[in-house]
């Protein structure tokens, strides 16, 4: 799957801060578009490029501005785990699939992600819940709806 897009909820949470927000992943290739948003709010970061090179920009009121991410987010290897795969730049430090085949947990970079469920009404099988953590920080991802 070279070209795609994931629409869902995402919450980062860590030791000072919760945030929830609703996302949209294009991909196409090797570039993409990740735009974080609230339906609430104006505010809003949309991250664009190529993995190697990357912009993040974020929306306010007080305009559009570059920013450099404060967080240690894995948005190299999000690609892959978002679609149910091990990142393959990475080391595999542990793996667990179900009778399906359905990855169901995975240790890699120093992350582990824990997939919750998976979308069964398509032909190929891809993760509707995950869960990520790494020292204080833990994501959940929700995928609600995938486009190919």
């Amino acid at each position: 799957m070279q070209q795609w897009q994931a629409d869902g909820k995402v919450a980062i949470i860590d030791k000072s801060e919760n945030v929830n927000v609703s996302y949209t992943w294009q991909q196409k290739n090797e570039t993409f578009r990740l735009h974080f948003y609230s339906p609430f709010s104006i505010e809003s970061v949309t991250i664009s490029g190529s993995y190697q090179n990357f912009h993040v920009l974020a929306n306010n009121s007080e305009g559009t501005k570059e920013v450099k991410l404060e967080k240690d987010l894995p948005i190299t290897e999000l690609r892959w785990w978002i679609k149910g795969l091990p990142a393959p730049h990475w080391h595999i430090e542990a793996s667990k699939y179900d009778r399906y085949n359905q990855l169901q947990e995975l240790r890699q970079n120093g992350w582990h992600i824990q997939y919750l469920s998976y979308h069964i009404d398509r032909a190929i099988s891809l993760p509707e819940r995950l869960t990520l953590a790494k020292d204080d920080i833990k994501i959940k991802l929700y995928i609600g709806t995938w486009l190919e």
